[in-house]
């Protein structure tokens, strides 16, 4: 605990290294190279202007009910 953590190290007087860990119960693995990606791009350019998030919460909730929906459906899943 806690969940996510940053952590810095000083290599030189004008270097740094970002220490990034999380646990897994946090996001999956498309999450993180999106999440890394975007950590990167503001790091490098600080300017940077990320998109905007297209869904929320409630969108996520909706479609993982269809997906569970369709799942009990499935040969598959019987």
């Amino acid at each position: 605990w806690p969940l996510f953590e940053f952590r810095v190290t000083r290599v030189t007087h004008d270097r740094s290294v970002v220490h990034f860990g999380y646990d897994m119960l946090l996001m999956d693995i498309r999450s993180l190279f999106l999440f890394v990606g975007e950590l990167f791009a503001t790091y490098k350019t600080p300017t940077t202007i990320l998109p905007d998030i297209k869904i929320n919460l409630r969108d996520y909730m909706q479609g993982l009910e269809q997906f569970r929906a369709l799942l009990q459906q499935s040969p598959v899943f019987l």
